[in-house]
C-alpha cells in the first residue's frame, strides 16, 4: 500500500511560510548510495545560483535560467536539469526540489553556508529520529562543502517520550502546535 505524502507536503509548506528558519529551502535532497532523500534543507545566507538567480521558488529560478540549461515548459512551471518538481504543491510552497545534479550545482555556489536538515512527519516518531540521524551522517559525507548547523523534525504533534531523546541527540523538534518554535532548553540561534 502506497502512503500519501500530501499531509507532509502541506505541513512542509506551512513550516516554510512560518519563517521559523530563514534561508533558501530545497526539498528531496538525495543522500547515500541508494535513493534516500532528506525531506528539506534550509541553506542560510545569500549566495548566487549558477544561473544568476536566487531560487526562492522553482518558477523564479526558471525565469532567470540561461537558455543553455535547456529549460522547457511543463504543466508545473519550467523543467531545468537538476531541478524537478514533484507536484504543483511542492512548487507553490517555496521549496525547490533538487536531484544529484542540482545538488552538485548548489554545493558549488553555497560553499561554507550552514544548513539545517529537516525531516517532516505528521507526528514525531522513532522512524523520523532514525532518519535524521542517518541522513545527518550521509549528508556530511556527500556534501562536505555545506556544514550542518542543526537537524530538526518538523511535525504536527510531538511525543512526550521521544522529545527528550531528540534533545539528547541534538535534534530540534519543531511542532506546528507550538508555531514551529524550539523548546527553550535548546537556545536556538
Amino acid at each position: 500500500m502506497v502512503k500519501s505524502h500530501k499531509p507532509e507536503l502541506a505541513l512542509m509548506g506551512r513550516f516554510i511560510e512560518s519563517r521559523s528558519l530563514i534561508g533558501q529551502f530545497f526539498a528531496e535532497i538525495p543522500v547515500g548510495r541508494a535513493p534516500k532523500r532528506i525531506d528539506l534543507i534550509c541553506v542560510e545566507g545569500d549566495f548566487d545560483w549558477p544561473v544568476g538567480g536566487k531560487p526562492s521558488s522553482l518558477l523564479s529560478l526558471a525565469e532567470k535560467a540561461a537558455p543553455s540549461l535547456g529549460k522547457t515548459r511543463s504543466k508545473y512551471g519550467w523543467n531545468i536539469p537538476g531541478v524537478k518538481p514533484k507536484s504543483k504543491d511542492s512548487i507553490s510552497k517555496g521549496a525547490v526540489e533538487l536531484n544529484k545534479k542540482g545538488m552538485d550545482k548548489l554545493t558549488k555556489c553555497a560553499i561554507g553556508h550552514p544548513c539545517w536538515l529537516v525531516e517532516v512527519k505528521r507526528n514525531l516518531n522513532c522512524e523520523a529520529i532514525g532518519q535524521v540521524m542517518s541522513y545527518r551522517r550521509m549528508f556530511a559525507i556527500d556534501y562536505p562543502q555545506l556544514p550542518i548547523k542543526a537537524s530538526a523534525i518538523v511535525c504536527g504533534e510531538g511525543d512526550a517520550d521521544l522529545e527528550p531523546i531528540c534533545e539528547e541527540l541534538g535534534i530540534y523538534v519543531l511542532k506546528e502546535s507550538e508555531a514551529f518554535q524550539p523548546s527553550d532548553s535548546f537556545g536556538l540561534r
